[in-house]
């Protein structure tokens, strides 16, 4: 989001209070929510209560707070008795994840409840009533969600989370989403490109204060034009123009030396015209951008971050102890500090290969991945037996609100697979610690959609008549697992 993860106190509060809410939904036995509910909820439910004029302050501030709660909560699909189609949150991947249909020129009496829309005495969605009566993008949303047999009441779960459980993190950045999104200084630029890449955090920060314009130049300062001399607001390297960020970075004779002489030279004169932002995406896009092909956009952005930050710090020491820079120990140590920033980049991407392992003698393995791009998730499933020949290979994609969804129904479908093609002693294979935990611990916090997929995944290996072995190959480029490295972890299921 372009931030330092500092929290505003009165959106914090919103926050908590946003705890408060969550905890009132299922409208628990607690003596507190029994007491609120009584007198503010008789006849309705929190997030259609109305205000009053007499309601006390908490009240006021949990009701304040229900944006929140109407964009974080989603119903976990059981049986469907208590779940309205067309007034509840309900559906992933859908506006306000409710439904979008005709409930006008439909008996609303007749379908007015999500078990009305399964087949009879099933949990298997009506597919022709669905089509029938929602917009096509809301029928396959529909088809995508899994029913829980396991778990058949109706719950909520908050769908910011994986694994479904509230979090104040959550509901904070949920919260400050809308005004991130209207933030006039920087609307456009790619945030995650910056933070996300392989700079020093300190340099970072440097091209974050550069974009948001928090430099501490003199420019800034020119409406108290009246009462400062008027050298006062020029670039204390030129003392040609007034000194903004653009002209200290971009514009200023001696920025442009150390551009023109750096290891990847860069001629100012066409980009000094551009504002602070669109000079930084160009940075970060060398190739596109700039047309410089024989250098990677991770390895220009590094001697850009290195040659501000080199520019900064002789600004400092001219304006703050009169120091005068010298050009050509600029240049140096710029080329200095490059090297020395490639040097550390390139000893910590020793890369390991992962090499696929025979499953024992008479045993078959099924290898199970999925990928998110936008809402659509991409799963696969290989098996082959101990002489490594390819037994079967399959490929399916549907839409997906996470990447954990994603990875449980890939272990669906490896599980399905082997079912189908009658395989009794199988290793089933993934990359996701949390999926593989949380199929073989009863005991795993899970809420929301999830457990009606691990439901479905143990009631296909409970059909088997041999123990089945859940595999997790350690992920190396993870650092939380990165103690695994080289073993293959195996978790035994109990039938």
């Amino acid at each position: 989001m372009g931030g330092l993860g500092l929290r505003r106190m009165y959106d914090f509060n919103r926050a908590l209070i946003t705890k408060l809410g969550w905890c009132m939904l299922p409208k628990p036995d607690t003596l507190w929510v029994q007491t609120l509910a009584a007198k503010y909820l008789r006849h309705s439910s929190l997030l259609d209560a109305s205000k009053s004029s007499s309601c006390s302050c908490l009240w006021q501030g949990i009701l304040a707070i229900r944006d929140i709660l109407r964009n974080g909560v989603l119903f976990t699909i059981g049986n469907g008795s208590g779940v309205q189609i067309w007034t509840d949150p309900w559906i992933p991947g859908i506006p306000h994840f409710q439904a979008i249909g005709r409930p006008s020129l439909v008996n609303s009496a007749v379908y007015s409840l999500v078990q009305d829309l399964f087949l009879p005495s099933s949990l298997i969605w009506n597919r022709a009533l669905i089509f029938s009566l929602l917009s096509p993008e809301c029928a396959r949303c529909i088809l995508n969600i899994q029913p829980s047999a396991h778990s058949p009441v109706d719950s909520l779960y908050w769908q910011l989370e994986p694994v479904g459980v509230f979090s104040v993190k959550s509901a904070y950045f949920l919260d400050q989403t809308t005004r991130f999104h209207h933030n006039t200084l920087s609307p456009s630029f790619n945030w995650k490109k910056l933070w996300s890449s392989n700079l020093q955090a300190r340099l970072k920060l440097l091209l974050w204060k550069m974009v948001v314009w928090v430099m501490t130049v003199r420019g800034k300062l020119f409406f108290l034009a009246d009462r400062l001399p008027s050298d006062f607001f020029l670039c204390p390297f030129c003392k040609h123009e007034q000194e903004t960020v653009e002209h200290l970075f971009i514009r200023c004779p001696l920025a442009q030396i150390l551009w023109l002489h750096a290891r990847w030279p860069l001629n100012m004169e066409p980009l000094q015209y551009l504002n602070i932002q669109s000079w930084i995406t160009c940075l970060m896009n060398a190739f596109s951008s700039l047309g410089i092909h024989h250098v990677s956009d991770r390895d220009f952005l590094i001697q850009a971050a290195v040659i501000c930050d080199t520019i900064w710090f002789s600004h400092n020491l001219l304006v703050h102890q009169a120091q005068y820079p010298n050009p050509h120990a600029m240049v140096t140590d710029v080329h200095r500090r490059l090297q020395e920033h490639l040097a550390a980049w390139s000893a910590s991407e020793a890369v390991i290969q992962d090499k696929w392992t025979p499953p024992p003698p008479g045993f078959f393995k099924v290898n199970f991945d999925a990928a998110l791009r936008g809402s659509t998730a991409f799963l696969g499933a290989v098996c082959r037996p101990p002489d490594g020949s390819l037994s079967f290979a399959w490929t399916e994609s549907f839409l997906a609100s996470n990447s954990l969804m994603a990875k449980f129904r890939a272990a669906l479908l490896a599980c399905h697979l082997a079912s189908h093609f009658g395989l009794d002693q199988v290793i089933f294979e993934g990359d996701s610690l949390t999926c593989c935990h949380a199929i073989c611990e009863l005991d795993f916090l899970v809420e929301g959609p999830l457990m009606g997929i691990i439901g479905s995944i143990r009631s296909l290996l409970s059909e088997h008549s041999v123990g089945l072995l859940l595999g997790l190959l350690a992920n190396r480029t993870r650092w939380l697992t990165s103690w695994l490295r080289g073993l293959l972890v195996c978790f035994v299921l109990a039938l």
